[in-house]
């Protein structure tokens, strides 16, 4: 019987419940749930699994251990942690069961296979694969990279699907601590059967982490390298140590680690982020957020709940509902049927299924002037229009074939306050009025 301890530091309390803060406005959006493990940071200690509830806009600290892989079963969770062993927790995050493991096999990702009840733990102190029964929970397998039971490959994650595993680790050589410069990362494919490496699928990459697949395509970050890639390719580059990584139909999240690694990582960049957070990453439209997180260290993301998005195509600024749609540090409240930018450049999220063939918009400026106004969908240009003093108008920009999610946004050359140009005691930053957005 062991107790998890719930004692936070200042700092994390602080960060915990400064929700206003966590949760601002340009993250409205989003709505999905996931759980975060973080693992322990040798110099200031902590770790632990949390929730964020983008939905509610509620984080919490399920417990605080040196947490790791996660692996997803049909009614909850197994979490791999160095400080309490193997954790059962279910749907809930509430603690059935734990497994005593021994202290010194370095546990990281983890993988559950429905179809045998058979966990797959990734020892990387002894450079192998623990294959082990549920229930009981017992040991009754393994698979060996090397016959070396010292660090040599610096196994960590692994992507299980039918009678294949696939693992990212540091060196396929072996003796990456020992190796200078460039290193032997890789992804590579495990035949079940034979329990052997029988493809390498990715090389050449630098403490790789977090291998898994969306459809037929493999993610993974090449974490020395501060990027997170689809199959060959650099798919959203960062500047902070990659690790962990889950994807909610729409969203990366990309966790990103105070980097350990400075003196190997400043012979070939600039600079690097040392901060601790969640890059939450739109690939359709090439953005992303970053989000400081109350610990050292990410380990693993997984998505508890996904929300279905609502297909809307076109919003009226009249309606409340409307707010979910918009990024809303970038707008004012209503006034009446319409909303004044606070920003020099606004977002819009619509959705629309069929091929969208232009888009409209219902504006009007107030600048007692010429108003210079620039549209983009999805981060590419479609038109632009000078407004004339007091002047409204309905605007419409074809553009090519596209569908799914759409980003619009709109960039004015200036923010202009009415209190400088108009006989008006409003101090308010304005760009452009709009009443109204719609996919065609």
């Amino acid at each position: 019987m062991f107790i998890i301890s719930f004692i936070f530091t200042i700092k994390e309390m602080r960060l915990l419940y400064l929700n206003d803060y966590f949760f601002r406005d340009s993250l409205s959006h989003l709505t999905s749930k996931i759980l975060i493990s973080c693992n322990k940071d040798p110099h200031s200690g902590r770790g632990g699994l949390y929730v964020v509830d983008f939905n509610l806009k509620n984080i919490r600290k399920v417990l605080a251990a040196d947490c790791r892989g996660i692996a997803e079963f049909n009614d909850g969770f197994f979490v791999a942690t160095n400080s309490h062993g193997i954790l059962k927790l279910d749907k809930d995050c509430n603690l059935i069961n734990s497994y005593e493991m021994p202290s010194d096999l370095d546990l990281h990702g983890m993988r559950y296979d429905e179809s045998t009840s058979l966990l797959y733990i990734v020892e990387t102190k002894r450079n192998a694969i623990g294959i082990y029964e549920t229930t009981p929970f017992n040991r009754v397998d393994e698979i060996k990279i090397s016959p070396s039971d010292d660090d040599q490959n610096h196994l960590n994650d692994i992507w299980l699907e039918g009678n294949r595993l696939y693992v990212s680790m540091f060196s396929l050589k072996g003796g990456f601590k020992q190796r200078e410069g460039e290193q032997d990362g890789v992804i590579a494919e495990i035949d079940l059967t034979k329990k052997t490496i029988v493809n390498v699928l990715y090389e050449r990459l630098q403490y790789p982490h977090t291998v898994f697949k969306i459809n037929d395509d493999f993610y993974y970050c090449d974490s020395l390298k501060l990027n997170l890639k689809k199959g060959d390719c650099i798919l959203a580059q960062f500047n902070g140590f990659t690790r962990g990584c889950a994807f909610d139909g729409r969203y990366f999240y990309i966790g990103q680690s105070e980097m350990r690694h400075l003196s190997k990582i400043l012979e070939t960049q600039s600079n690097v982020s040392i901060d601790c957070g969640i890059h939450i990453f739109d690939s359709s439209v090439r953005t992303n957020q970053f989000i400081p997180f109350p610990e050292k260290q990410i380990y693993e993301i997984v998505i508890l709940e996904k929300k279905v998005e609502d297909q809307v195509s076109s919003i009226d600024f009249s309606e409340a509902v409307t707010t979910k749609y918009l990024v809303l540090d970038s707008w004012h409240d209503l006034e009446g049927r319409h909303r004044w930018m606070s920003s020099r450049k606004s977002y819009i999220y619509l959705n629309k299924k069929e091929p969208v063939q232009s888009v409209k918009v219902d504006a009007f400026s107030a600048f007692p002037g010429p108003y210079n106004v620039i549209f983009y969908i999805n981060g590419l240009k479609v038109g632009s229009h000078t407004f004339t003093n007091g002047e409204g108008d309905i605007l419409e920009f074809p553009i090519q074939q596209i569908s799914g999610k759409i980003e619009v946004a709109i960039e004015v050359e200036q923010l202009w306050s009415p209190s400088e140009y108009l006989d008006s005691d409003d101090t308010r930053s304005l760009g452009l009025a709009v009443r109204k957005v719609s996919l065609i």
